[in-house]
């Protein structure tokens, strides 16, 4: 290597794309909906959770990201799609409709709740805020007068009442939220996006502009070498703040949700024992 060129070192992809999404200011909540869901928070001070992990801030110095992260988001529509979404898959080659927007379709139909359908989104064990490999999926309330759809949706809430168990250790360790951004490929569904305000009881704002990891990676190397002088460099490049789209909560779907979340959580406690009973007899 000649002498001279700058050695820059990057950081995770949810990392990066947090970083380009905007976020700055304590208590700004950043939701990735990836493959893989990640949840922080800007703080001045270092909180003495356990059920977290705390950075200092790439960017701000004296700031630090309280971070979470979720072994499953995106992946649970991947496999109910390439599992259980045959006529979906074909439909899409037939008449150019993705075959997620084709199940988003049929999921709107289907009211908050999912006709008293919950489930744990524990398909690949769990990182935070459980902290547990043994951990599996449940599908729990099925009755006969379920659909796909309404399993379909129960996915996509129970990825929601994930993200709340984040935020009731944000509360419990003193973190006050003053808004949330969410980025990633998830927020492409309208739907997905407004069940997750509706759970949490916060609206959402959602970037329009181009951003993701690669955005986030790019700003931190043109930062090193100097080519942009703060944060507020990098979102007016992006297009700005004033681009982002405002997904407000529903107060009397969150009502509702918090009932579900309830159970929710109590059915994690409930059956962990026999869970991880399970779990090691597959090994």
């Amino acid at each position: 290597m000649r002498k001279g060129i700058p050695v820059i070192t990057g950081t995770a992809d949810g990392i990066a794309e947090i970083i380009s999404a905007g976020s700055s200011k304590p208590g700004e909540v950043t939701l990735v909906y990836g493959t893989t869901g990640i949840i922080s928070i800007i703080t001045n001070k270092i909180p003495s959770t356990k059920e977290l992990w705390i950075l200092p801030h790439f960017l701000f110095f004296g700031k630090y990201l309280v971070i979470g992260g979720t072994a499953t988001s995106a992946a649970l529509t991947k496999w109910f799609r390439d599992n259980f979404g045959d006529v979906e898959k074909i439909m899409q080659k037939r008449i150019k409709i993705n075959a997620y927007d084709l199940l988003i379709q049929q999921a709107e139909k289907i009211t908050p709740g999912s006709q008293g359908l919950i489930i744990l989104p524990y398909f690949s064990g769990e990182r935070t805020p459980i902290n547990d490999p043994l951990a599996r999926g449940v599908i729990m309330g099925l009755t006969l007068s379920h659909s796909r759809a309404h399993i379909y949706r129960a996915l996509l809430e129970g990825t929601a009442y994930s993200f709340q168990h984040h935020f009731d250790i944000f509360k419990q360790d003193n973190l006050e939220v003053s808004k949330v951004i969410a980025c990633g490929g998830g927020t492409k569904s309208a739907l997905w996006v407004q069940i997750v305000s509706d759970v949490i009881g916060h609206d959402q704002f959602v970037p329009n502009t181009i951003i993701g990891a690669e955005m986030g990676m790019a700003y931190m190397a043109a930062k090193a070498v100097g080519l942009f002088d703060d944060y507020s460099s990098l979102m007016k490049a992006a297009g700005g703040k004033d681009t982002w789209k405002r997904i407000e909560f529903n107060q009397k779907n969150h009502e509702m949700y918090r009932e579900y979340y309830k159970i929710y959580r109590n059915l994690y406690k409930n059956i962990k024992n026999d869970m991880h009973a399970l779990a090691l007899k597959s090994e």
